[in-house]
């Protein structure tokens, strides 16, 4: 499913009215109904609805609906924050008093059972006005379900950055597509559980392909079995480099997640000598330093970063990789990425790389507070001009690839952030590229394995469990293809 940004969406909305003969209004007609088919599977007709109206086109969907479900037997009422001021908005605010809906101008939400958000749309930037504020702050001390009109009010749809006091939805329904600000930042949180419905307004096929959002599907689960004749070296071999003192633990969580993830042979080379208390599956080789640290000629795919440490020794290590060897695969992670600007050089190696936003702040040099605001046009930048796949952690998750396309991850919980667990997203990722998927594919199907794990781990009642149990729960959600 491709993912829009407001301006596309906005496209879509006029491509509709030029070229096939919508008006606004229709369109605003086509919103309502498909947003209150929704609610009225959903919520009892013997529920009593408040309605929050605002100003525009979104304030307009939300008197529409409460006209609709006030003429299908619901008790409503309307509570304006704002007058509607678009024409649309005058017409469907006239047609619910005609019929007779309810309006209150008062913040006594004691008798409303449920809120259906209809303030602000996807266009929203800045800050809420004070008195809506006071609103949204009075609804949110009910502790009421609220249900959202296309985006929880003060949700911007590009950056999924929210205002203060913004309403968190239970449910929020949009339209057509799904925007960028659904899936980053607080939009994510806020957003509640996120139906997508079709008002009439799909973009044509050729303009569609040139949308270059898009969500994660769970096709990517699919991963096809290792062929009858295959062996534990061409099923997939993967090399972790890492573990200096005290971060032994990293490059075996990241090694269990490949080893998870199909593959057949993996190696894990840590900084320190003496024994390593590890799995008995995995080949373990300490070393000194990091001169005695080379690549392992049968792995397709070298993982490298996770407590690698931040020596000039761990710098050195990597600049000779990218001076002096040609035409590898790397999945560079965690302690790797502190050095990035120093090492890397773009064309010698084909990359992933799987930085955090502080960590991707280091690489850049920009802000967190500004990648959060910039992080889709920044992703994008990166990618591009560095040539490598960025799969950029956050509680949203992006991943970014060099032609500018970037996908969005509609899976994952509270409970992934754990440590370890982006050590055991390395290793999936290094493994599922090892085993013959592209580059694209590997990031892409790594992180929604990762997540969809993390996922049913909750929903089967585990929670708080550690790395090592998220590892063991990859191959539980492989569809085998």
């Amino acid at each position: 499913m491709k993912v829009l940004s407001v301006a596309e969406m906005r496209r879509c909305d006029q491509n509709a009215v030029k070229k096939r003969g919508y008006t606004s209004l229709l369109l605003m007609e086509q919103a309502a109904q498909a947003f209150a088919r929704i609610f009225m599977v959903q919520v009892p007709g013997e529920k009593r609805i408040t309605i929050l109206t605002g100003k525009g086109n979104n304030g307009g969907d939300g008197w529409a609906v409460g006209r609709i479900l006030h003429v299908n037997g619901y008790d409503v009422r309307i509570f304006p924050l704002m007058e509607p001021v678009t024409e649309e908005g005058l017409f469907q605010q006239r047609l619910a008093l005609n019929h007779g809906i309810t309006v209150i101008e008062t913040r006594d939400f004691r008798d409303s059972e449920v809120i259906i958000d209809a303030v602000f749309g996807t266009g929203f930037q800045g800050e809420l006005p004070e008195e809506v504020r006071k609103v949204f702050r009075k609804a949110s001390s009910m502790n009421l379900p609220v249900r959202a009109l296309d985006i929880p009010s003060g949700v911007n749809g590009d950056t999924g950055v929210a205002a203060a006091d913004a309403l968190k939805a239970q449910e929020t329904v949009t339209f057509e597509y799904p925007k960028y600000g659904h899936f980053i930042n607080d939009g994510r949180v806020l957003s509640g559980k996120l139906s997508v419905v079709p008002i009439g307004v799909k973009a044509q096929d050729k303009e569609e392909k040139e949308f270059q959002g898009m969500l994660l599907s769970d096709h990517l689960l699919s991963i096809p079995d290792p062929p009858a004749d295959t062996h534990k070296y061409s099923r997939g071999a993967v090399q972790v480099i890492g573990g200096a003192e005290p971060y032994t633990g990293a490059p075996l969580l990241a090694s269990m997640g490949a080893l998870r993830s199909g593959a057949g042979y993996v190696v894990t080379d840590v900084l320190q000598k003496g024994p390593v208390q590890a799995p008995a599956e995995l080949i373990v080789r300490g070393h000194e330093n990091f001169q005695d640290v080379s690549l392992h000629d049968k792995c397709a795919v070298h993982l490298i970063g996770p407590g690698l440490g931040q020596s000039e020794g761990a710098k050195s290590f990597l600049t000779d990789l990218f001076d002096k060897e040609k035409g590898k695969r790397f999945v560079l992670d965690a302690d790797a990425l502190f050095f990035f600007e120093k090492f890397y050089r773009k064309g010698i190696h084909q990359t992933i790389v799987t930085p955090h936003l502080g960590e991707f702040s280091q690489m850049t040099g920009v802000p967190v507070d500004k990648i959060r605001e910039k992080m889709i046009p920044l992703g994008q930048s990166f990618a591009r001009e560095e040539e490598c796949v960025l799969i950029l952690k956050s509680h949203g998750t992006v991943i970014f690839f060099p032609d500018g396309s970037f996908s969005f991850n509609p899976a994952g919980n509270s409970f992934l952030a754990t440590m370890g667990s982006g050590d055991i997203l390395s290793g999936v990722v290094a493994a599922l590229w090892a085993r013959g998927l592209s580059r694209e594919e590997a990031a892409s199907a790594g992180v929604l394995l990762h997540s969809r794990a993390g996922d049913r781990l909750v929903e089967g009642g585990e929670v708080h469990f550690p790395a090592s149990g998220l590892a063991a729960a990859i191959p539980k959600v492989i569809k085998r293809g």
